[in-house]
């Protein structure tokens, strides 16, 4: 499996669930400052960096080009956020799943508008984003969460009503019912078996699972 690993220029502290997906990437992307948090905080060489490079240190910079790695610069009047940018390099790479961090931060409507795009770009990948100690994901028909018993699990329309939301290994059980869009009716659920099945018949659900770490 080609995992690949997008580090975006947002909130990111260097936590053990972050590093072990950095371990266990296959690529690694900078987005544009991300790269900055991949060489300056995580001691990690990124394959390739991408964005318009408005947040990127010259110092980072410089460290990169000294070390042939490629930036692809692109103009700040673009019609997409630097996060999309890495996504579709992501899948251009043949990722099998994309792994994002770095996406916390004080701009509300990037962090809204990247969750819209990824919730739309996972049914062909799948995309997991990393905040802290939560692992937000996205399903479209089905999928599993491992984790361990007690640790919260929220389920979020993200576009319209989801139908037909069916879970089994949670606290407070669903049964081909449906979670319409704006509702919190799906927040804070609880882990009662290391590993979570939810099926919905339509929709597109976020997963935000909060971990014990």
């Amino acid at each position: 499996m080609k995992s690949v690993f997008i580090m975006l220029s947002g909130d990111c502290s260097p936590t053990k669930l972050i590093r072990t997906y950095i371990q266990n990437a296959t690529i690694c992307i900078g987005a544009d400052g991300g790269a900055d948090h991949l060489v300056q905080t995580f001691r990690i060489i990124p394959h390739e960096v991408v964005g318009d490079f408005d947040s990127l240190s010259k110092q980072t910079r410089a460290y990169l080009k000294d070390r042939n790695i490629p930036c692809i610069q692109h103009p700040t009047d673009k019609d997409q956020t630097d996060s999309e940018l890495a996504i579709e390099r992501a899948i251009e790479w043949g990722a099998d799943q994309i792994i994002i961090a770095g996406f916390s931060g004080d701009r509300i409507d990037h962090m809204q508008a990247n969750i819209g795009y990824s919730a739309k770009r996972s049914a062909h990948v799948p995309i997991r984003i990393i905040s802290g100690n939560q692992e937000l994901s996205f399903i479209h028909l089905s999928g599993t969460i491992q984790g361990t018993i007690g640790e919260l699990v929220s389920l979020i329309p993200v576009e319209g009503s989801v139908r037909g939301v069916t879970t089994k290994g949670l606290r407070y059980p669903l049964s081909h019912e449906a979670l319409p869009f704006g509702t919190t009716r799906g927040v804070s659920n609880c882990m009662t078996e290391k590993t979570a099945h939810i099926q919905i018949s339509s929709g597109i659900l976020m997963v935000v699972h909060t971990r014990n770490l």
